[in-house]
């Protein structure tokens, strides 16, 4: 749910609208957006399989039409993750926590294949309000669940989409992996916290036959108050224990040159720049 829902919670933001009546076209449209996307042979190499946008739309549609609003099943949308994700190049690929909107425009800038930027689902589905109801039609164009609105276990259409393609990423995963995290304290989040998807998802599904090393890219943004470095962080720390437990390596990196240079762009006077 952090994917699409952190950094909004973060600014205060309400959710609850339904899902626009013209999903199945923004699906397609934004399908095709991402297979004309010069980007993608930088991601995959000759190995991307072009998709029907129709079907794909469509699997993913199903993955929560006729669902209770808060009774979505964690495997809803196995169906379409099983037709459209395909694993990145080695080295490529690039996870998040913390950075939402920075993760955009770094992943246009210095190439960062991110879920939203770098897989078909991730883009298709980024910053989309979606859920069913038992009622015809199926979908609910009225009103979704609200950030917490689901309780008792019960998981709504965003909720479960997620972290499903979250999972699906990782598991893919090759090579050395890349995490953006947010090392500065506006919204007075550690960079890594066991609630979020990159700690009780990402980081359980790298396979470390797969992936070499884990390089963090800690970023604090301009004109923000620092909460961890890489040498200081306690959680940096304990997301160290944790990767290299699983046999893979750790390194860390506080403000990347290329990456302060374009925050700073964004921010120009602000301190730290």
């Amino acid at each position: 749910m952090e994917r699409a829902l952190a950094f909004l919670c973060c600014l205060g933001v309400a959710l609850g609208a339904g899902t626009p009546k013209d999903i199945r076209e923004v699906l397609i449209a934004r399908c095709n957006a991402f297979q004309g996307n010069s980007a993608v042979k930088d991601a995959y190499g000759s190995s991307w399989k072009k998709r029907d946008c129709s079907k794909v739309a469509d699997d993913f549609i199903q993955g929560f039409k006729n669902n209770n609003r808060c009774g979505v099943p964690d495997n809803a949308f196995d169906k379409v993750i099983q037709s459209a994700m395909q694993p990145m190049l080695p080295n490529k690929m690039t996870l998040w926590s913390g950075v939402h909107a920075q993760s955009k425009v770094l992943a246009k800038a210095e190439g960062l294949f991110t879920l939203e930027m770098g897989t078909l689902l991730g883009h298709m589905g980024d910053g989309l309000t979606f859920c069913g109801k038992k009622t015809p039609p199926g979908i609910d164009y009225a009103s979704c669940p609200k950030w917490g609105e689901c309780t008792s276990g019960g998981k709504d259409a965003v909720g479960v989409f997620w972290p499903a393609i979250s999972k699906a990423l990782a598991t893919m995963a090759r090579g050395v992996v890349r995490a953006l995290l947010n090392g500065s304290g506006k919204c007075g989040r550690l960079p890594f916290r066991d609630e979020s998807i990159c700690a009780s998802i990402e980081l359980v599904y790298l396979n470390p036959k797969q992936v070499t090393k884990l390089e963090v890219l800690l970023v604090h943004l301009p004109g923000e108050k620092v909460v961890e470095t890489c040498a200081t962080g306690a959680s940096i720390k304990s997301m160290k224990a944790r990767v290299e437990k699983k046999g893979i390596a750790f390194s860390c990196i506080d403000d990347p040159k290329p990456i302060h240079d374009i925050l700073c762009k964004g921010s120009p006077g602000a301190k730290g720049c």
